[in-house]
């Protein structure tokens, strides 16, 4: 939770990372296991994914630097889900 106030502090910030690494939406949820434990759930939508894990590699953005700094201490194993459905309308919602 510290981790999800602190970004949402920072959204100037975080904008300006989305941008340089391509992504154009981005959620994270959180699915508690118990009262201390959950499993994060991050839904990405990028331009294109290797350019996208390159750009996160080499950045210097201070936001990329303290969210690498907590992944590595809070995070635990990540997996990268095999997509089955993607259905969007954001281009027709946006040209309404």
């Amino acid at each position: 939770m510290e981790w999800a106030n602190e970004l949402n502090t920072r959204k100037e910030e975080v904008y300006e990372t989305l941008r340089a690494e391509g992504i154009y939406l981005e959620y994270v949820f959180i699915d508690m296991k118990n009262e201390k434990e959950g499993e994060l759930i991050y839904f990405i939508k990028v331009e294109d994914i290797a350019k996208n894990k390159e750009v996160i590699a080499n950045s210097t953005f201070a936001i990329d630097i303290y969210h690498k700094a907590y992944k590595k201490e809070a995070w635990g194993e990540a997996k990268e889900l095999k997509q089955l459905l993607g259905f969007e309308r954001l281009e027709e919602y946006l040209t309404k």
